[in-house]
């Protein structure tokens, strides 16, 4: 190892994190650890983790592939993320056993890769994997040519032979064999599964852009295949997948079906009383592995707050059910609370994984999360307990492992949702009590890098919040947030003018943003230019996505591939499937039609018309794999109306009662703003032609409600707002 890495590595021993939480034997008596690779460096709090394993990491990047070709062994690609439980468990197994390391040093240039920051790494090879043994997951373990072309893909590996898994040491073994007795066979076959990869990379032809009958297919489908009995879509594991969410809570509000608002609140109420809802903290976690919602996976992520705070709010306007505003608040608080950096933006997400109470031994799941009835009487007393531990069924034998037992409530087969929620409400102060007890247990490790795009989620959450809301609190911490992540991520890169990042961590940007980045921040910058009419959100959107079309368009389809050309991976692939997150492209559907109803004279509407007809056969198809593309197009045949609300110049407040018709009307066709007549009127109108020549009528705020050039009479009764927003 160079003289000047090795220095490197013992600067980095003196300032990395602690990571002792997953590898407790890499670390002698006095604390000091065993070994250290050149993870120690990065910013990836999932790459920091593993930087005292004895196997000798690089990061992805050209260190790693040259030495790969220039001494021509393949490469060990591991890729993860630092809340899941499995990497932890292979972690723990495999790559802390000196063994293992040792052999993987000796035949192997050993890549682990954070897949939160490099979705686009995590996107290509996830694909093999699947190709390859029909299913994916994390980890994930992929071993590749020096030329990066796949030779064996597949997911955890136990450290023994289990069954028909084999073990993680005898695969290692056969490849390596493989390589070494068949050089020719083995990058014939590895050029195969690339060439086949590729294949199924390409993009279709463009077709005419769908029509609302496709929209109405994909709301079919989700109705057939609702579960009925214990909400969701599909069997267990259960994720919430709020893209499908939001697509149905729209499309119920466009073209009303008992059916399809059903599956809706049966899903939601199943979500809010199960135990994948946190009830004593707030917020929710990753999945349900069980069919009934109560047994999570207790890893709580960013992405999915974000998006479930703002679907509940959304869907209590939409339906008139206050609970659901409740549980948003709920969830908002959490985000605030437990989630934000201390020096700006919001963290990741915290481990399913917690050590034991006494701080010794390997983390378990949920420990963190979970009680006795003993706990709970030593917490909440012996005059309460009984009562509690019968509403959140708490009991002696345990719901879940080690006889410990998750909160959760009646599901909405066993009783009337509404009735149990309000049940639960009667506990808040000990439900508090809780939540500050356990802060004193040993915590799941926090994952505190920033991303671009799911900040960008929170953004968008809260800037909505606080106008479906009236939560001007919320509003605050969204403009701080932005203005953070533009000072701190949208940043002067060289020659090469002003780039996006994607993460920040350590004081440092890490890898350059994909799609999503761009996609969602933009989208959150224009939610915050409904919520304060400040013009400069408005102005650097327009610059973003410029830059979007300039990175990741590509020209002859309409659509946007995930990653810039510059990335050099084996394939550019196209995101097209909404899953925990909507992708890029669904995003940028609803962002550019935002846009063009913002700015008609503009060529937003040509570029929102390429992407909807590079997407049209997938949406006629398929289009339940991308809903919130779906709910975009839905818009588009709809149309959007523009609300202006202008108040006069010396009372800009006067315009909030009027915009307040919003809290209870559910309108998600209709963008709006409020300006004040005078220099903030002119500014907007520089950019919003719609918003000339409108005036406070008689000195009173007044609302104008138009669409395609075309204006309702002007008001300045909320009323009667009410009632124009109710007409189709």
């Amino acid at each position: 190892m160079p003289s000047a890495l090795v220095k490197q590595l013992e600067d980095g021993r003196k300032t990395a994190p602690e990571t002792a939480l997953h590898h407790t034997k890499n670390f002698a008596a006095n604390g000091t650890p065993k070994y250290i690779n050149r993870l120690v460096l990065e910013t990836s709090p999932y790459l920091l983790q593993h930087c005292y394993n004895p196997v000798d990491w690089y990061p992805f990047g050209p260190e790693a592939l040259a030495r790969a070709k220039e001494e021509n062994k393949l490469i060990f690609l591991s890729v993860g993320y630092t809340t899941c439980h499995w990497c932890h468990v292979m972690s723990r197994e495999s790559f802390d056993d000196p063994t293992v390391a040792k052999y993987l040093n000796e035949n192997f240039v050993s890549i682990k890769v954070d897949r939160e920051e490099r979705p686009d790494i995590d996107r290509v090879y996830m694909s093999v994997v699947q190709m390859l043994t029909g299913n994916g997951g994390w980890p994930m373990t992929v071993i590749l040519t020096p030329d990066l072309k796949p030779l064996f893909g597949g997911t955890y590996f136990p450290p023994t032979d289990r069954g028909r898994r084999q073990s993680f040491m005898s695969i290692l073994q056969e490849v390596s064999n493989t390589w070494t007795t068949d050089p020719d066979g083995a990058r014939k076959k590895a050029g195969e599964i690339a060439q086949k990869l590729s294949s199924r990379a390409r993009t279709g032809l463009p077709s005419n852009i769908p029509g609302q009958e496709a929209t109405a297919h994909s709301a079919d489908y989700f109705v057939q295949r609702h579960d009925a009995q214990f909400g969701g879509f599909g069997r267990a594991p259960k994720f919430p997948r709020p893209s499908t969410l939001f697509f149905l809570v729209r499309h119920a509000k466009r073209q009303p079906r008992k059916e399809l608002k059903d599956s809706i609140v049966r899903t939601l109420d199943a979500m809010a009383t199960g135990g994948m809802h946190d009830h004593a903290g707030g917020g929710f976690h990753r999945y349900a592995v069980d069919p009934h919602w109560r047994i999570p996976h207790f890893e709580k992520m960013l992405y999915d707050n974000a998006q479930l705070a703002w679907l509940y709010l959304e869907a209590s306007v939409a339906f008139g059910m206050p609970q659901y505003a409740e549980l948003a608040h709920r969830t908002y608080r959490y985000l605030l609370r437990d989630c934000q950096a201390p020096d700006g933006g919001f963290m990741s997400g915290t481990d399913a994984d917690s050590l034991p109470m006494d701080g010794k031994g390997h983390p378990e799941e949920g420990l963190f999360f979970t009680w006795t009835p003993s706990e709970l009487t030593t917490v909440l007393g012996a005059d309460i307990t009984p009562e509690f531990v019968k509403t959140f069924r708490v009991t002696s034998r345990g719901n879940f492992e080690g006889g410990r037992s998750i909160l959760y409530l009646d599901g909405p087969w066993e009783s009337d949702p509404r009735k149990s929620l309000a049940k639960a409400r009667e506990f808040d102060a000990q439900l508090e009590q809780l939540r500050v007890s356990r802060q004193v247990r040993p915590p799941p490790e926090t994952d505190g890098k920033r991303v671009t795009a799911w900040n960008g989620l929170v953004i968008s959450a809260l800037a909505r919040g606080s106008w479906l809301a009236n939560k001007p609190e919320y509003l605050r911490v969204a403009q701080k947030t932005a203005d953070w992540l533009l000072a701190h991520v949208w940043v002067a890169n060289g020659s090469k003018g002003k780039r996006l990042y994607r993460t920040y961590h350590r004081n440092r940007t890490g890898s350059l943003a994909v799609l999503s980045d761009y996609a969602f921040l933009i989208q959150a910058l224009l939610d915050l230019f409904e919520a304060d009419g400040n013009t400069r959100w408005l102005t650097t959107a327009r610059l973003l996505q410029e830059e979007q079309d300039i990175r990741f368009l590509n020209e002859s389809w309409g659509g946007y591939f995930h990653i810039p050309e510059e990335a050099g991976l084996l394939v550019r692939r196209t995101h097209d499937y909404d899953g925990a997150e909507p992708s890029g492209n669904s995003v940028t559907a609803w962002n550019l039609l935002r846009l063009a109803n913002f700015i008609p004279e503009s060529n937003y509407e040509n570029a929102m018309i390429r992407l909807f007809r590079a997407f049209g056969h997938r949406l006629r198809r398929a289009g339940a794999g991308i809903p919130y593309m779906a709910d975009a197009l839905s818009a588009y045949h709809g149309g959007l109306r523009q609300l202006v609300i202008v108040a006069p110049n010396k009372a800009p407040a006067a315009g909030r009662p009027l915009l307040e018709t919003l809290h209870t009307e559910y309108v998600p066709d209709v963008i709006h703003v409020s300006v004040s007549e005078g220099n903030h009127q002119h500014d907007v109108a520089q950019q919003l032609e719609w918003v000339k020549g409108k005036p406070a009528i008689k000195g009173k705020a007044t609302a104008y409600l138009c669409r395609n050039n075309t204006c309702k009479r002007p008001t300045s009764k909320p009323a009667t707002l009410r009632k124009q927003l109710r007409q189709p």
